[in-house]
């Protein structure tokens, strides 16, 4: 479905990803959504009013975990999972499948997709969903279909753009973590950017008037994952012990990921966990560093400071 913002090219670029947010262009947007849905006519009637009821109560989860692509979510939601399997007398091992972390436990997250509503089936992420206690996008505010968003308890995680971009590139490169100008030719540098650049302006605008929503960045979890996930998960009413999430994350430093890793992919083709050499401040040539900047300094309304300079 095309959105509004197609629609509306009086509106300055940099402005539309606040304004899509609001009234009436959020809640138009959603409707629009919804009668597509609704009124087509191969969907079960039951399959309509599951997705309506989803949309207008989104079962009765009110976490949610919206993060920028390749920001460390998988690492930080892991950690979660093994801190939570351990606090239900779990082991807490987890092991790598079909490119995605798992624990015989089940997933205690899943996407807040209103099209997938509870109970079903959600293939993308790998493994079963017990007990969902989170949310999880990597949307911009204004792209969710929920009607609960307001009364939601939101934690924003997010990474430098150009560091994001960087590491998606590099990931999904012919050979992870070794690209190629090939590689550089067909990589989707214009969409990716501006993704990034709608998920900053998006949560950005509603960090001035959400009631509940924090933000942390990918280097505050890293530097303090106790810390950091401790508040998190206080912030979300999940009390969870420190001395848990102490463990949990002893278990997820990147030498143990990667003993999981060749346990379960010897050509290392996963997409999770990068190794690439870290010695310069960024791999990428200096021409796409500025490229990206550049339209940086001219599109992003909230920086939460990146370094545009």
């Amino acid at each position: 479905m095309q959105p509004p913002s197609a629609r509306l090219p009086m509106l300055n670029a940099a402005w539309k990803d606040i304004a899509l947010n609001r009234f009436p262009l959020k809640h138009g947007w959603d409707a629009l959504a919804l009668a597509q849905v609704l009124l087509k006519q191969s969907a079960p009637l039951s399959n309509k009013a599951k997705c309506l009821q989803f949309y207008l109560r989104t079962g009765n989860i009110r976490n949610l975990y919206a993060t920028l692509p390749r920001s460390g979510s998988h690492w930080s939601i892991l950690g979660l999972e093994i801190a939570l399997d351990l606090q239900a007398g779990g082991d807490g091992d987890y092991q790598m499948l079909d490119n995605s972390w798992q624990l015989p436990s089940g997933k205690h997250y899943t996407k807040l997709d209103w099209r997938v509503p509870l109970g079903t089936i959600d293939k993308d992420l790998g493994g079963e969903i017990v007990n969902p206690l989170i949310y999880h996008s990597h949307h911009p505010y204004y792209r969710i279909r929920s009607a609960q968003l307001k009364n939601m308890k939101i934690v924003v995680l997010l990474r430098d753009i150009v560091e994001s971009m960087e590491s998606k590139f590099y990931k999904l490169s012919s050979t992870p973590d070794v690209p190629t100008m090939d590689d550089d030719s067909v990589f989707e540098w214009g969409s990716t950017l501006r993704d990034d650049i709608e998920f900053y302006n998006s949560w950005g605008d509603v960090m001035k008037w959400h009631r509940n929503i924090r933000v942390f960045r990918y280097k505050d979890l890293l530097n303090a994952p106790v810390d950091a996930h401790k508040e998190i998960t206080d912030f979300w009413g999940l009390s969870i012990p420190r001395e848990l999430l102490q463990e949990a994350f002893s278990r997820i430093t990147k030498d143990k990921m990667r003993e999981k890793i060749v346990a379960a992919d010897a050509a290392n083709t996963q997409q999770r966990v990068s190794y690439r050499n870290r010695s310069k401040p960024s791999n990428l040539p200096p021409h796409r560093i500025e490229e990206i900047k550049n339209v940086l300094r001219h599109r992003l309304v909230y920086n939460f400071g990146n370094d545009l300079a």
